[in-house]
């Protein structure tokens, strides 16, 4: 019973937590054409992802697009433990 509720108070913290990111990652102004904003959000995710495990890197736009650079993950996982 003691470990149950240990996993409880631990899932609720992160469950508070996460929704204090989300929270905060869309009230930056990021639309399409702020590309200041934009970048600030991709770095954000581009450093939760990499602490999972992912590679990033930015794709660039055509600077004519007028629109910010994309940021790309890429698993670590072999194919053979990707579950579909």
């Amino acid at each position: 019973m003691k470990s149950q509720l240990s996993f409880w108070r631990k899932r609720k913290t992160s469950i508070a937590e996460s929704v204090k990111f989300l929270e905060n990652t869309v009230n930056i102004n990021s639309g399409t054409h702020n590309l200041e904003g934009v970048k600030k959000v991709g770095m954000i995710y581009k450093g939760e992802l990499e602490k999972l495990g992912f590679t990033t890197r930015w794709i660039s736009m055509p600077t004519e697009m007028n629109v910010p650079a994309t940021c790309m993950p890429k698993s670590r996982a072999t194919p053979a433990s990707v579950c579909y």
